[in-house]
């Protein structure tokens, strides 16, 4: 006999009750444990689905924290990717926003052109200027800067930037502000990354707006110094400051810079300087070496014209046309450290 049977009605609907709220917490236990196995199902599906359209990508976009990861370990070994250098993509912004908070923050040093790591090697352009115009006595160890006009570009400036690093050494590039686009943002933040200083060569490089008549136009060249400045600190931020300039076609070349051109760059911040040898890559074809031992010949000949030889400043180019340049650039660090110089950035 059923021991409800023994009980009063009263008991009977308690016992009812109690069952029913039992059997209702049961039932939302089921239906929780389901909506959990139902949602750890969607996951693992969406997981799959999102799995399955990476792997149709390249590894470049599969991963962000992978990709620069095994890109610092690439630019370690001199393997830089370079295959999105437009910054069209969320991952190329991403290394805009690395280099912002890594190496441009606290790695800059404030008002100059330079790293951190790169002072023990940058020499002040002012002395060195009046050293390879023999204007300056200079009595201590061998110095030579390999400087590079016209840049920077995605097809020779990598290849250099790749040797130097290879070899240890470091450069000053003078760039033209024209070429400072977001298409050539990641070798512009390679240059000054990789320890290399960083110079100006004018806006336009036109001759025509900078020497009408062949005598320089102070108006023109301050304004293009100030606006190529002004487009370094776009990617650097304001604590960069230049501070070196190259006259497109040298100093030596124009008259009448002394008197308003060289004061406008002075009150700028900025000092210019020529080179004392180069390696003849933008000489007249009649006399432009075509190998790259005719670059070191070209070196040493046009160094040993001058009286002092311990300090050199080579002009080279790194324009898209100047492959020649890139593959001699082995022989002519070799050149220099056969005959016992050290390496220097300008600042």
């Amino acid at each position: 006999m059923s021991q409800d049977y023994h009980r009063s009605p009263e008991d009977r609907r308690r016992r009812q009750r109690y069952l029913r709220k039992k059997k209702q917490r049961r039932n939302r236990r089921r239906l929780f444990y389901i909506l959990c196995l139902l949602l750890l199902f969607l996951v693992f599906t969406a997981f799959r689905g999102i799995r399955t359209r990476l792997a149709n990508k390249s590894n470049l976009e599969a991963n962000v924290a992978l990709w620069y990861y095994q890109q610092m370990l690439r630019e370690d070994k001199g393997q830089v990717d370079r295959s999105n250098v437009s910054y069209l993509n969320p991952l190329d912004l991403a290394n805009i926003g690395r280099d912002k908070l890594t190496t441009f923050g606290y790695d800059l040093v404030k008002g100059s052109n330079h790293i951190k790591s790169a002072e023990k090697y940058a020499y002040d352009t002012k002395k060195i200027q009046e050293i390879i115009r023999e204007k300056r006595d200079y009595t201590g160890k061998k110095l030579v800067f390999l400087t590079f006009d016209d840049g920077p570009n995605n097809k020779i400036t990598p290849q250099i930037l790749d040797r130097l690093k290879e070899r240890g050494v470091h450069a000053t590039f003078f760039l033209v502000g024209n070429h400072l686009t977001d298409k050539h943002e990641d070798v512009l933040r390679r240059i000054l990354r990789e320890g290399h200083g960083i110079a100006t060569h004018s806006l336009t490089h036109n001759y025509k707006k900078l020497y009408p008549g062949r005598v320089g136009n102070a108006k023109q060249i301050a304004y293009e110094a100030k606006k190529a400045e002004e487009y370094l600190q776009e990617y650097f931020g304001p604590d960069f400051s230049c501070g070196v300039w190259r006259y497109p076609g040298g100093h030596q070349s124009w008259k009448g810079l002394e008197n308003g051109p060289d004061q406008a760059l002075e009150k700028l911040g900025a000092t210019w300087i020529d080179w004392n040898c180069l390696v003849g890559d933008a000489q007249p074809r009649s006399d432009r070496p075509t190998t790259s031992q005719g670059q070191v010949d070209y070196v040493n000949k046009s160094l040993h014209q001058n009286k002092q030889t311990k300090v050199a400043v080579v002009l080279a180019h790194d324009a898209d046309n100047k492959q020649l340049t890139a593959d001699s650039l082995d022989m002519v660090i070799d050149y220099f450290e056969e005959n016992g110089y050290s390496f220097g950035i300008l600042k």
